[in-house]
């Protein structure tokens, strides 16, 4: 009894042969790397905002213009504090 590993019709060379026709590929792979670069340049984009907001003072505005990451972004981290209300570190109570 012979034992077929292979489904009806496949053969080996059935990849090669789509890989031989690469006018699939120029259509596809266009677009996938449009994607992973756009998701790139979002990811890094966020990671640079996060970045300075972490190291910002209190009242610091950041702002990112818009890019092929994504929107523009303005975040201001916290408020100033007011001449009534003691600021970060200070205590309430003398």
């Amino acid at each position: 009894m012979r034992h077929q590993s292979q489904l009806p019709g496949w053969t080996p060379a059935v990849p090669f042969v789509a890989l031989g026709h690469p006018s699939w590929i120029m259509l596809v792979l266009p677009g996938v790397l449009a994607v992973v670069v756009r998701q790139l340049a979002e990811w890094q984009r966020r990671r640079t905002l996060v970045a300075l907001v972490e190291r910002s003072t209190l009242g610091t505005v950041v702002e990112q213009e818009s890019g092929m990451g994504g929107p523009g972004r303005r975040v201001q981290v916290g408020t100033e504090p007011t001449s009534g209300t003691p600021a970060a570190g200070e205590g309430a109570h003398e």
